[in-house]
């Protein structure tokens, strides 16, 4: 009643739980909406659950591609001691297990239990928290510059993006980060069509702003119309495509969740125009057929737009990332032997001790679906 009253809640109001692990900036942030549920729940119950998608099922789950965005986030939640400015921490040196000791010795206590799909069940993974360079105490002192900075360090992102329109930076950085972390690998066809969507977005804005000016390219119309209406040109879902965009979306919601941890250094994009599900899997599919280029012909605007997008993300990427490696005689032959081995092929998975078979992800198999 309090808060319907005056649209402020009073700190009496706050649980026990919560309001003695975090600090005061912390506790108005989420109480003001600003902050994910997602972070009070690994303050206060050292545990979360990650949401689940329609993916591949024969697949490790989608969110593996996030871990590393989660790890830095539990680093920086569950550290409320100071670290030393002289401590610092270099994340690359983490994953190939060498710690700062400083940090190490402050962190190595801490852990957070994850709930996943694991095959067609459900799978508690305890996940220990990296070491971070600053304490939760620490951040509302720290600048948007060096916030900005430690986001893209810590997902080892070039400031490349930096030039890009403030609303697309997060997005693009997160794509950088998913392109070299995805499994199976990204290719350019996933590329084109997740910036092609980005696009459509794009173009809506400017249609939308063009309606109270009345100032509004030509060709800007006819592209978005053709971006937005495309047909499907096949009613079987690749289960592959579908986990290579859920990584995606994984990707994206974990970057959301730890640049509001931060205070925002990164506006947060619109995503109800960054992203439909639909649309990208209908323009992945369309490029197949047609090029980029073609389906922007109308407007050189949005060709301009896309290409700038295009470049960033393919400049924090080595040569030849596109191209596809030749596998050997050898390795075909392992392959073909393994094959002859199990009659349910490659992708073949064992029964695991505690799977339930009436569990909740028996809806989200797509097997029926090819």
């Amino acid at each position: 009643a309090v808060f319907f009253q005056s649209g402020k809640m009073g700190f009496s109001h706050v649980p026990a739980a919560l309001a003695s692990k975090v600090p005061e900036w912390l506790i108005v942030t989420l109480m003001n909406g600003n902050m994910a549920p997602f972070i009070s729940d690994c303050l206060v119950m050292r545990g979360v659950f990650l949401p689940s998608q329609v993916e591949n099922t024969r697949r490790p789950s989608s969110h593996n591609c996030s871990l590393h965005i989660r790890n830095v986030m539990y680093g920086l939640l569950l550290n409320s001691n100071e670290i030393s400015p002289d401590s610092t921490f270099n994340f690359s040196s983490a994953e190939s297990g060498k710690t700062n000791s400083v940090a190490e010795k402050q962190c190595k206590m801490f852990y957070v239990e994850e709930f996943d799909r694991h095959e067609q069940s459900l799978k508690k993974n305890t996940i220990q928290a990296k070491p971070g360079r600053y304490s939760l105490n620490q951040l509302p002192e720290i600048s948007a510059s060096v916030k900005a900075s430690y986001l893209l360090e810590a997902l080892e992102v070039k400031p490349d993006v930096l030039p890009l329109p403030a609303h697309l930076q997060l997005p693009v950085i997160i794509t950088c980060y998913w392109m070299t972390h995805a499994e199976p690998r990204v290719t350019l066809f996933h590329l084109q069509a997740l910036l092609l969507c980005f696009m459509t977005g794009e173009l809506h804005k400017m249609i939308c702003e063009a309606d109270s000016s009345g100032t509004l390219e030509c060709g800007v119309q006819m592209v978005y119309d053709r971006l937005s209406h495309l047909k499907p040109r096949t009613r079987n879902l690749d289960v592959d495509v579908a986990h290579i965009f859920c990584q995606w979306q994984s990707c994206l919601l974990m970057g959301i969740y730890l640049n509001q941890l931060l205070g925002c250094p990164f506006p947060e994009p619109d995503l109800t125009r960054l992203y439909s599900g639909t649309r990208v899997h209908f323009t992945y599919y369309e490029l197949k057929l047609v090029s980029a280029d073609h389906l922007l012909k109308e407007s050189p605007t949005a060709h301009q737009i896309y290409h700038s997008l295009l470049c960033t993300v393919t400049a924090t990427v080595p040569g030849g990332f596109f191209q596809k490696k030749r596998k050997s005689k050898k390795s075909k032959g392992k392959q073909a032997t393994a094959l002859a081995v199990s009659p349910l092929g490659k992708n073949s998975v064992e029964d695991s001790d505690w799977h339930d078979a009436n569990n909740r992800f028996a809806a989200l198999n797509t097997e029926d679906l090819n």
